[in-house]
């Protein structure tokens, strides 16, 4: 009777045991599979790493980079950046950036070394320091300047001017047809570099304001008021 005893009491502890495990097994298989799940969900909505990437070269004021033709902005530095993208021997292009009191960079240069269409037109250095004295000589300290986003920030960089766009917009972007498909991986890098917010407000007044400037000039000059919305003067630039 004793060993009868005994068998079933042991028995009765294996069930409790058994019981035990059973739930715990349950609750670390559906962890497991939670965790399985979450890991597929990060690697499908995971966005690729761009096509390319930017490379600082070299670093320092306007004196070091004078073909800039920044001589009267010593405050500046400057940034010198290759285009490196994913395939290619050399450098698909270069630019420069310059940034004022730690703010964010801002492109001042950039040249294009493949046939594409890739990002910015090259232009003369030259013309930005030039087009910054004209305005900083003929437009009052509170006017408000009304330009492309790019220049826009450029303007306000050297000279000091409010001007209705002040975000790395982005827009249009400008990249080979072989890129369409890592547009937003792009778009991703772009804004992380540039430090853009993107603000949809600012989205909006620029396409408002890229709409005014295609528009017959009587119906865009009307939209421009309402763009700026008060009788500020403001002065309106284009760079061919």
């Amino acid at each position: 009777m004793i060993d009868e005893a005994n068998a079933t009491d042991r028995a009765a502890k294996v069930a409790r045991s058994g019981d035990k495990l059973l739930p715990s097994l349950g609750i670390f298989l559906v962890t497991g599979g939670l965790l399985l799940l979450g890991w597929f969900a990060y690697l499908w909505f995971k966005l690729p790493p761009a096509p390319y990437q930017y490379q600082l070269i070299a670093e320092g004021d306007s004196k070091r980079f004078s073909e800039m033709d920044l001589d009267g902005w010593p405050e500046l530095k400057l940034g010198q950046y290759k285009v490196q993208a994913d395939g290619a021997d050399k450098p698909i292009a270069e630019f420069i950036v310059a940034r004022q009191n730690g703010g964010p960079p801002v492109l001042i240069y950039w040249k294009n070394s493949t046939n594409e269409i890739l990002y910015n037109f090259d232009r003369k250095p030259s013309e930005l320091s030039a087009l910054a004295a004209a305005i900083s000589k003929h437009a009052p300290k509170d006017a408000l300047i009304l330009s492309w986003w790019d220049t826009s920030r450029q303007i306000k960089l050297l000279t000091g001017h409010d001007t209705l766009f002040t975000s790395h917009l982005n827009e249009p972007l400008m990249i080979p047809v072989t890129w369409l498909e890592q547009s937003k991986a792009i778009q991703a890098y772009e804004n992380q570099f540039w430090g853009s917010k993107g603000d949809p407000k600012e989205q909006e007044q620029f396409e408002r304001f890229s709409q005014a400037l295609a528009a017959p000039a009587e119906e865009g000059i009307k939209q421009l008021h309402e763009l700026i919305g008060s009788n500020r003067e403001a002065y309106v630039i284009v760079r061919y």
